[in-house]
């Protein structure tokens, strides 16, 4: 038992100094953390929010709203939100060769209508304005804001996973690596501490 004990913290010192050599975002939360580069960071977020709008489309799709009702007219400006987001976005190539997509950017954006966020609130997806609206170094994940990410993860994860065909192919690197993240966010909520990004 000592000897797993000290093999795991072994590894975890090793892991952060990893993260801290690649210049990326570590969150910890008790025993629990996650770290990765910058870029990686700024993927996994655009995924998510791919994700999101994905998971909305497929239950406004199949959850009918009565046309006039409270529910039919929040439906109505969401979806006018997503598509005026995926309309504006675009994908471009770095100064460094890779592809760059601006949807966090915008995202970020349309994030400051307090409309949007309560949008994303009512129809169970204000995890996403959590997870996205954080620096990238020095701060927190509230307790609540860790709930509303992991009520999140549970609808949009299936929507991860790009090639059903092929569960390790390359397009399922974030559906088959998610749980790292998630648990340091369950951490937060099954112990009521915070998550310290550094």
């Amino acid at each position: 038992m000592l000897r797993n004990n000290l093999l795991n913290l072994y590894y975890k010192e090793f892991k952060m100094k990893i993260c801290i050599i690649l210049m990326g975002i570590d969150l910890y939360c008790g025993d629990k953390n996650f770290c990765c580069s910058y870029g990686t960071w700024h993927n996994i977020r655009i995924e998510l929010i791919k994700a999101t709008f994905e998971y909305l489309e497929v239950h406004f799709a199949v959850t009918e709203y009565e046309e006039g009702t409270h529910e039919h007219g929040s439906m109505r400006a969401l979806k006018q939100y997503i598509e005026k987001i995926q309309n504006v976005s675009v994908i471009k190539e770095s100064v460094f060769g890779n592809k760059e997509s601006n949807l966090l950017d915008l995202f970020a954006t349309y994030s400051r209508l307090l409309e949007f966020i309560d949008l994303l609130i009512e129809f169970g997806v204000g995890g996403i304005y959590s997870l996205c609206n954080k620096s990238d170094c020095e701060g927190f994940y509230s307790v609540g804001n860790s709930y509303d990410i992991c009520e999140l993860f549970k609808l949009v994860k299936p929507f991860l996973l790009k090639n059903k065909e092929d569960l390790n192919a390359e397009e399922n690197w974030l559906y088959r690596n998610i749980d790292e993240l998630i648990n340091v966010f369950k951490d937060s909520v099954e112990h009521n501490e915070m998550v310290r990004i550094c």
